[in-house]
């Protein structure tokens, strides 16, 4: 279940029944990026310590965040903030997904989002 996945998660209704909340991210959109560094930090260890192939995931996941700052470097922290959650977005519906590499594609994709984002809100 999607819920499981931290996709979605369930709320129980006065009635008795359940329903398929989405998660509002828009917080997660606003994160700075110094406590994004401290929490990318922290979630390198953690996968260290926790998930199965540990070492080799976290090492994944450190190039991963190598490569988020440095586009925050090249692109501006919207933009690498972007590529980081739509990072982990593929990532957990394919937990096969590469993300330890820069990927052109999803960087092309967050950019025209954005763009298109910028262009409806002036």
């Amino acid at each position: 279940m999607k819920a499981e996945k931290g996709e979605q998660e369930m709320e129980l209704r006065v009635d008795g029944t359940f329903a398929i909340r989405k998660f509002d991210r828009q917080d997660e959109r606003s994160i700075k990026e110094g406590a994004w560094q401290a929490a990318a930090r922290l979630a390198v260890e953690l996968a260290r310590q926790h998930w199965p192939q540990g070492e080799v995931r976290a090492v994944a996941l450190a190039s991963h965040h190598d490569v988020v700052t440095d586009l925050a470097d090249s692109h501006g922290w919207q933009t690498a903030l972007r590529y980081d959650i739509r990072q982990s977005e593929i990532m957990h519906r394919e937990p096969k997904h590469d993300i330890s590499a820069m990927n052109g594609l999803v960087l092309g994709w967050v950019s025209s989002k954005l763009t298109s984002e910028n262009a409806i809100s002036t």
